[in-house]
């Protein structure tokens, strides 16, 4: 694939620029010149990157429609050329529109242009299976979305529960703590955070409740800014689900998880090497 690399406009740019900050420092005049390289940079570091990932594929890269390049040179080149996170997104999608070009990949331009490297990395978080080592259950991603449900999330309780061995048991012994160990094992698959999980003890309508486990504070909280999660949640690649009072012999359950939308899952296999695609 040729792709030349033309990029106008910084002239006017620079201009506008130097006559609003000349008073700061005569430098800015070589403004023009170093946004242009800057741009450069970021869209020949995703091109080769691009080239080395179809190299080791052994996949052939052809010239996809100029209604996705144009706007994929324009936007790609405003990264910075030292985000390897983003960078990699973007030689991922080109190399996945110069293969099977599809419609939705002129949308995922759109959303890279809205993230940083912030939400970049949450995301990675929320959909790499390296985040989900203690769970045993391989839910394919694009399934992970339709599983965030009250009726499904009622049942696996259930059956965490039950394979624990029951509620009177887990109580005895005070291990309730255990059910959301357990629940974790199987629900948190990759493309799925829980980042919240209590149980309280009690009667339905009757307050206050007698907590009796919450979880502790965990990456979400203190790792990354609620920001980047409305982001996502906004740009259509994340739901939030937040349980109602799930009562269970007793106990009520409360349950809140980041996952993957329909969309999300797309995009992890379209621009991450988070999932595995057949792109040929």
């Amino acid at each position: 694939m040729v792709v030349e690399v033309k990029i106008e406009g910084t002239k006017e740019l620079s201009n506008a620029l130097v006559e609003a900050l000349s008073p700061v420092t005569e430098a800015l005049g070589t403004l023009g010149d170093r946004v242009r390289i800057y741009r450069q940079i970021s869209l020949l570091r995703s091109i080769e990157r691009a080239k080395s990932i179809a190299k080791a594929e052994g996949l052939k890269l052809t010239e996809p429609p100029l209604k996705f390049l144009v706007p994929y040179l324009e936007d790609c080149s405003l990264e910075s050329p030292d985000d390897s996170t983003l960078i990699e997104m973007w030689a991922r999608l080109l190399v996945s529109a110069s293969t099977n070009h599809k419609s939705e990949q002129n949308l995922f331009i759109r959303i890279l242009k809205e993230l940083t490297a912030s939400e970049a990395h949450l995301f990675r978080y929320i959909a790499s299976p390296e985040t989900h080592n203690h769970c045993d259950t391989n839910r394919h991603p694009d399934d992970v979305e339709s599983d965030w449900n009250t009726t499904f999330v009622s049942i696996a309780l259930r059956d965490a529960i039950k394979s624990l061995g029951g509620i009177n048991k887990l109580e005895t012994k005070n291990l309730l703590s255990k059910v959301e160990e357990e629940f974790r094992s199987h629900e948190e698959t990759a493309g799925a955070i829980i980042y919240y999980f209590s149980i309280a003890k009690g009667v339905p309508g009757k307050y206050p409740l007698n907590s009796v486990h919450s979880s502790p504070r965990g990456p979400i909280d203190d790792d990354f800014d609620p920001s980047s999660i409305a982001i996502l949640k906004g740009l259509g690649l994340i739901g939030d689900y937040q349980s109602p009072e799930i009562w269970l012999s007793g106990y009520c359950f409360n349950i809140c998880a980041l996952f993957l939308t329909g969309l999300g899952a797309r995009f992890a296999t379209t621009c991450t090497d988070i999932l595995s695609e057949n792109r040929g």
